[in-house]
């Protein structure tokens, strides 16, 4: 009975070791973690929008499930910012992080601007099932230029140099030391929305992602980021023995919640509305955020926990994508219309098949990864030719100096 004992609690100590090894080095600057993330929501929203049945929609959820691609990413994008102009508010002060500020508003609006156009005019002329003739060019370029008018698929850009440009207040605001009022003002925000979704509209080009209420995950990311450092330090001190389990069995009943169409708790009944009103996306409304709040930390602290692994699996995929999320999304416009009207020309590529159509998203995934990876390849190629003729002009000019001196 001993001896079971003993190569019980041995075999524990070596799962337990095991485990513990497996665990996200905390001495990194740079938070791995959530570029992985990032870079899954990327494939996520990429196989999502190339449509078509597939077996992949178990782990991205189709864009029906109770989160989604988009409010990860609006998310992470907000965190991610929060961290990186905590910094530089900090030691460079106010002004250079507004004019850095503005900078990445002005870069969105010439990408949005520019893909909004190509993509439009790339998407008829390949007679997508999304591009419905545009009749007035000239007015419609109009439109795309005064952020009166957006495209399919481009929409989320828009969103996001609109975020970013309310990210601003909220810097500002936690750079003063009120950051729990610029989280009242986004939560105000949103809850005037969702009394009055119509008065908002005209914040929102075409009618797509409505600013007003999705601007709640950005600035909440955003000033959880500015406070990572206090807020990593709390959540340390968590047991996590108690934390994920609680946080797992949460996450199951969501999940349950949504699987069983509401039933399991009768929010009907509670609210006046159904569950799919009480979940529903591009209103973000509160059963949404109650998912998010409890789906987000719960994934975080898997990965937290099992990160080795994962980045030895998924790592060389997710990591490059969540880097350069900004690029991925763009190319990943290309991958779309590549996979949904060029690909079918191909003898034999029934993309109503749910296998091939699996095989097609993962080749549009590829490309967005070979895309990045071919920008990363030449931007260090062009960084070394450029040493290298920096080196060479200041060897010539060595040389000038010693040829006068002589």
């Amino acid at each position: 009975m001993a001896t079971i004992a003993g190569s019980t609690m041995a075999a524990w100590t070596g799962l337990r070791r095991r485990l513990d090894g497996w665990r996200y080095p905390s001495q990194e600057t740079r938070d791995s973690r959530l570029d992985l993330l990032r870079g899954y929501m990327m494939v996520v929203i990429a196989i999502n929008h190339m449509g078509w049945d597939s077996w992949l929609y178990v782990f991205t959820g189709r864009d029906q499930f109770v989160v989604s691609g988009a409010e990860g990413f609006i998310f992470l994008s907000g965190l991610v910012m929060g961290m990186v102009y905590q910094g530089i508010l900090h030691k460079k002060g106010l002004k250079a992080a507004l004019v850095k500020l503005i900078h990445r508003i002005a870069l969105l609006y010439l990408l949005h601007t520019a893909l909004t156009l190509a993509f439009a005019d790339a998407s008829y002329l390949l007679g997508a099932s999304w591009a419905p003739p545009i009749d007035d060019r000239v007015a419609y370029a109009a439109g795309v230029l005064t952020l009166e008018q957006t495209y399919h698929f481009t929409d989320i850009l828009y969103l996001y140099m609109m975020l970013v440009l309310l990210a601003a207040p909220a810097l500002v605001l936690a750079f003063r030391g009120l950051s729990l009022l610029a989280l009242l003002a986004s939560w105000v925000l949103w809850g005037a929305f969702q009394f009055s979704p119509e008065y908002w509209a005209s914040l929102t080009a075409n009618h797509g992602f409505p600013v007003a209420a999705w601007q709640l995950f950005f600035v909440t990311g955003v000033v959880i980021g500015y406070h990572r450092r206090q807020l990593w330090s709390w959540m340390h001190h968590l047991p996590v023995r108690v934390v994920l389990p609680l946080l797992v069995l949460f996450s199951a009943v969501v999940v349950e919640q949504h699987l069983s169409g509401g039933t399991l708790i009768p929010i009907e009944e509670w609210t006046g509305v159904d569950y799919y009103q009480f979940t529903n996306k591009w209103q973000v409304r509160p059963g949404r955020l109650i998912a998010a709040a409890v789906l987000f930390p719960t994934v975080y602290l898997l990965v937290t926990l099992a990160w080795k692994p994962l980045q030895r699996v998924l790592g060389w995929l997710l990591l490059p994508l969540g880097r350069n999320s900004l690029f991925a999304y763009s190319a990943h416009l290309f991958a779309i219309l590549l996979t949904t009207v060029v690909f079918p020309l191909i003898p034999g590529c029934d993309r109503s098949d749910p296998s091939i159509n699996s095989l097609v998203q993962l080749t549009g995934v590829m490309l967005i990864w070979a895309s990045v990876q071919g920008r990363y390849m030449a931007s260090r190629v062009l960084q070394q030719l450029w040493t290298l003729r920096q080196r060479q002009l200041e060897a010539g000019s060595l040389g000038a100096k010693r040829g006068d001196r002589g």
